[in-house]
């Protein structure tokens, strides 16, 4: 996972901290749609990220 080489971390750190944040955002799987990009999205709304 590119992530976790850039960060130096285990990639199970990674898949952890993205649990939480999806956790965080109340963002859970749906069928039919990218659970990333959900969580994007939420990021946006919420305006943690531009």
């Amino acid at each position: 996972m590119t992530i976790a080489q850039r960060m130096n971390v285990q990639t199970r750190a990674v898949r952890h901290y993205w649990t939480k944040i999806q956790d965080a955002l109340e963002v859970y799987p749906v069928p039919g749609q990218n659970l990333r990009i959900q969580t994007q999205i939420r990021a946006r709304e919420q305006g943690l990220i531009n």
